[in-house]
């Protein structure tokens, strides 16, 4: 397990996850931001109804957590989550045809 590392100078470091259930077709996101001393700045869990995979579960949740950092106003921010899908996508040019390219 990777050990959380605090974010350097100003900048403030925003985590976030997601859990699934399937049956429901629904999720939780949850999101943290924290400071330099690692002190909660903000924290929010949302629970979001008609989500079709696990995938798009954490696509939602990296939505929410940019959606939260713009509504406070930060602008020097490190987003941080475990979805190695989610991330590679964020970083990819071009035109993205996956299941969770609506919310990406």
């Amino acid at each position: 397990m990777a050990k959380w590392d605090v974010p350097v100078g100003s900048r403030v470091k925003i985590n976030f996850d997601a859990a699934y259930n399937r049956h429901r077709k629904e999720s939780y996101s949850g999101l943290v931001v924290r400071n330099e001393k690692a002190e909660v700045i903000c924290s929010k869990s949302v629970r979001n109804a008609n989500i079709p995979s696990v995938f798009a579960a954490e696509a939602m949740a990296c939505v929410q957590a940019l959606d939260l950092v713009i509504y406070i106003g930060l602008k020097d921010v490190i987003v941080e989550g475990d979805s190695q899908t989610v991330i590679k996508k964020l970083q990819e040019e071009g035109d993205d045809r996956s299941e969770i390219a609506a919310y990406i």
